[in-house]
């Protein structure tokens, strides 16, 4: 899957081990019913923990350095990332509105 997204210019979604009942729940579903809902809602889910988790190590690590540090400039941006700006399913369904999964 994440060479998939990686090969089409997108971030690669970790599948953290907490989660890994429910994504092979989506695929089972996919397969009974050939239903996508459940794992489009599986990887949005994913890719919101994913950039959560990558976004608070970032901060963490900027708060860290001292301000002569030249990374410190870089925790404006993270703090900006994390605003809400919209739904963040909207975001990553609008990403991927015209993309065709079967390819």
């Amino acid at each position: 899957m994440n060479y998939f997204l990686m090969m089409r210019d997108h971030p690669p979604v970790i599948v953290y081990d907490e989660e890994k009942s429910d994504y092979y729940g989506a695929l089972e579903r996919y397969d009974n019913d050939e239903d996508t809902q459940p794992m489009t809602d599986f990887l949005v889910r994913q890719v919101e923990l994913t950039w959560t988790k990558a976004l608070d190590r970032e901060t963490k690590r900027a708060e860290a350095e001292t301000p002569s540090d030249k990374r410190s400039s870089v925790l404006p941006l993270i703090q900006a990332a994390k605003e809400p700006r919209r739904n963040p399913s909207e975001r990553v369904l609008s990403k991927t509105k015209n993309f065709d999964f079967k390819t």
